[in-house]
C-alpha cells in the first residue's frame, strides 16, 4: 500500500517520542480506513476476485478500471455497469468485484470507492498484471522439434521470469520470458513452469504448461540365434492426443518378410492380417504399443527394421532395430548388452495360484532409464504393463492390463521391475521377457520361463495348449463337467416325461368329447316331446267353461254403426 501524507518533513533525529506514536496512529488509521491495496498477478482466462476493504456496500459503492466505471451500487440497491467489454465480464459480490475470465487488456489499476460502516470514505486501489503463456508449434511435438515456450506479462510490470523444467523444476536457461527447447527428446517431456518473482525477490505467481513430447522407444540392436524367435520392439510412452492413421514395419533392402500394416478402421487401429508370414502380431486393437515377433529367425534376416507412424497431421515417426542372428546357438536368456540381470531363470507356479516375475537391475552412473516393459513369448491375450517416465518419475503404465490377473507397483520405480501374475493358468507358460531402454538408446533385457508345478512347460516355437485342453486336464474342472453332463440329462428325461403325459391328457379329452350317433337321435326325440309338452294348454280338473260377459251397450252401440 502506498499512502502519501502531506505534512512538514521531519528528520528521524528530531522527531520526539510522541510524535512518532502520533505519526504511527495516523497511518494507522488511514491505513484502516483506505483498506488494503494489492498487486495480483493473473492467468489469462483465470478467475479474479478483488475486494474493497472496509467499504460497507448497503452504504454505496463503485468500482473503477483506469478511472472507466465498471459497476456502481447506490444506497438504494439500484446497480448500474459500464459500457466496456470488461463490465460485462464482471459480478459484484458484496463489496467484492469478481472477473469471471482475465482477458489480456484487463491489465491495469482498479479502484474502489465506498464508505465504511463510519460513513468515512475510503479508496482502494489494485494492480492486476495478466500472464500469458504460450507453446510453440503446440503443447503435443514429435521428437527432434525445435518448441518455443513463452511467458509474457501485460502493462510495465517488473516482475521477473523464470522457466523451470521438469521433473525437479530446475531454471532453465537464463531468466528471461522466452525460451528455446531445440530438438526436444522424450527427456524434456512434462510440466514447465513459468515462475513470476515481484521486486522484492518474492514468488507471485506459478504457471505449469504440459509438453508432451511422443517419440518411439526400441532397441538399437537384438540378437537372436538361428531357429530362434525375436521381438521387433516399438512403443510410445505417450501419445499426447496425438491420432495415429496408419504405419507398419518394413525391412530395409530384399526380402521374403512380409510384414502387417496399420490400418485406422473408425475409432479402431489395428494390424491388416498377412498370411504365411513368419511375423506374428496381436489381433486387437492397439494403442502405443506396435511391437511384432518375428519367428524362426534365419541368418537372412540379418539387417535394419523400420517401424513407422503416420498420424492426423500427416507427420510421420520412425525407429530403427538392427537385427543381428547369430549362427552359433546363443544360450537363452542372453541379454543383447553384457549385463544381463540373471540370465535364463525358471519360475514355477501352482494352477490357480499366484507368481512373481522378478526383473532388477541397478543402472551405472550417468544411465536414465526413460521406458521398457513386459513382453510374453509366444504373445497372448493377456495384457503386461510397460514402463514410462513422466512428470512424476518412471512408472508402470497399466493401461488395458487386467489388475485381477496382473498386480504391479504404482509408485515411482528405480531398480525393481517385477510383476505379480495371478490365477495362473496352464495358458500363462512360457518365456517371459523385461526389457528396459536408456535415454541413450541402449537397452537391457532378462527373460525367464514360467513353468506349471507340474512341469508343463510352453517353449518358445509352441502354442498355447487350446481352452478345451487345459479345460480337461482340471481334475475340479472335470468332476464338475461330469455333474454338469448327469444333470442334463436327468433333466432331458424329465422334460421327454412330461410330454409324453401332455399328450395322453389331451389324447383323452378328444375321446370323451366323441357321443354314439344312436345315442344322439334317441336324445333329440326326448327334447321334442319335452317341447311338445310345454306348449300345449293344461286342463284344470272340476273347471267348467265360463260363457263371455255380455258386451256393455254403449260399446256395442259403437261398434254396429
Amino acid at each position: 500500500m502506498s499512502i502519501v501524507l502531506n505534512s512538514t518533513h521531519l528528520e528521524s533525529e528530531e522527531m520526539s517520542t510522541s510524535g512518532r506514536s502520533i505519526f504511527l496512529w495516523i497511518s494507522l488509521t488511514l491505513f484502516v480506513a483506505m483498506g488494503r491495496s494489492e498487486v495480483f498477478y493473473r492467468k489469462n482466462g483465470q478467475e479474479m476476485i478483488m475486494d474493497c476493504g472496509a467499504a460497507d456496500e448497503n452504504l454505496g459503492i463503485e468500482w473503477k478500471h483506469n478511472n472507466a466505471r465498471i459497476v456502481k451500487l447506490t444506497i438504494r440497491g439500484i446497480s448500474s455497469k459500464g459500457n466496456s467489454p470488461l463490465a460485462q465480464r464482471t459480478k459484484l459480490i458484496g463489496n467484492k468485484l469478481k472477473i469471471f475470465s482475465v482477458e489480456i487488456s484487463d491489465f491495469g489499476l482498479y479502484s474502489c470507492i465506498g464508505k465504511d460502516a463510519s460513513k468515512r470514505e475510503i479508496t482502494i486501489k489494485h494492480t492486476l498484471n495478466v500472464i500469458t503463456v504460450s507453446v510453440s508449434p503446440s503443447n503435443a511435438v514429435l521428437t527432434s522439434t525445435d518448441v518455443t515456450l513463452k511467458c509474457e506479462i501485460s502493462g510495465d510490470s517488473k516482475a521477473q521470469v523464470q522457466w523451470m523444467r521438469p521433473p525437479g523444476s530446475e531454471p532453465y536457461g537464463s531468466p528471461g520470458n522466452t525460451v528455446t527447447l531445440n530438438s526436444v527428446t522424450l527427456a524434456d517431456a512434462g510440466k514447465w513452469t513459468c515462475q513470476v518473482k515481484d521486486i522484492m525477490g518474492h514468488v507471485v505467481q506459478k504457471i505449469e504448461e504440459d509438453i508432451h513430447v511422443v517419440g518411439l522407444l526400441s532397441s538399437e540392436e537384438i540378437k537372436a540365434p538361428v531357429g530362434g524367435d525375436v521381438e521387433l520392439t516399438c512403443f510410445l510412452p505417450d501419445l499426447g492426443g496425438m491420432r495415429i492413421v496408419e504405419g507398419g514395419w518394413k525391412r530395409e533392402g530384399s526380402t521374403d518378410l512380409h510384414f502387417p500394416t496399420l490400418s485406422r478402421r473408425s475409432d479402431d487401429l489395428r494390424w491388416n492380417r498377412v498370411q504365411g508370414s513368419r511375423v506374428k502380431f496381436t489381433d486387437g486393437q492397439l494403442s502405443t504399443n506396435f511391437t511384432v515377433t518375428l519367428n524362426n529367425v534365419q541368418p537372412s534376416d540379418s539387417g535394419l527394421y523400420v517401424c513407422t507412424l503416420t498420424f492426423e497431421s500427416g507427420k510421420k515417426l520412425s525407429t530403427k532395430v538392427n537385427l543381428v542372428v547369430e549362427v552359433s546357438k546363443a544360450k537363452s536368456g542372453s541379454s543383447p548388452i553384457d549385463h544381463p540381470s540373471g540370465g535364463d531363470q525358471e519360475v514355477t507356479a501352482p494352477l490357480g495360484g499366484t507368481t512373481n516375475l522378478p526383473c532388477s537391475h541397478s543402472p551405472s552412473s550417468g544411465q536414465r532409464i526413460v521406458g521398457g516393459g513386459w513382453t510374453r513369448d509366444p504373445p497372448t491375450d493377456t495384457r503386461l504393463p510397460v514402463l514410462t517416465r513422466s512428470e512424476k518419475g518412471l512408472r508402470w503404465n497399466g493401461t488395458n492390463v487386467l489388475e485381477s490377473k496382473v498386480t504391479f507397483s504404482d509408485t515411482e520405480l528405480s531398480t525393481n521391475f517385477g510383476l505379480t501374475l495371478n490365477n495362473v493358468e496352464l495358458t500363462d507358460a512360457g518365456v517371459y521377457i523385461c526389457t528396459l531402454i536408456f535415454e541413450d538408446g541402449k537397452n537391457w533385457t532378462t527373460m525367464l520361463s514360467l513353468v506349471e508345478e507340474g512341469g508343463i512347460l510352453v517353449a518358445r516355437d509352441m502354442k498355447p495348449p487350446s481352452m478345451k485342453d487345459e479345460f480337461w486336464h482340471r481334475p475340479v474342472l472335470l468332476g464338475l463337467a461330469l455333474w454338469i453332463w448327469v444333470a442334463v440329462g436327468a433333466g432331458s428325461l424329465l422334460l421327454i416325461v412330461l410330454i409324453i403325459v401332455c399328450i395322453s391328457i389331451q389324447c383323452r379329452k378328444k375321446q370323451n368329447k366323441k357321443i354314439p350317433s344312436s345315442y344322439a337321435q334317441e336324445y333329440a326325440k326326448t327334447q321334442d316331446e319335452l317341447a311338445a309338452k310345454k306348449t300345449k294348454p293344461r286342463s284344470r280338473s272340476g273347471m267348467q267353461k265360463r260363457p263371455l260377459p255380455p258386451v256393455p251397450k254403449n260399446q256395442y252401440e259403437a261398434v254396429n254403426r
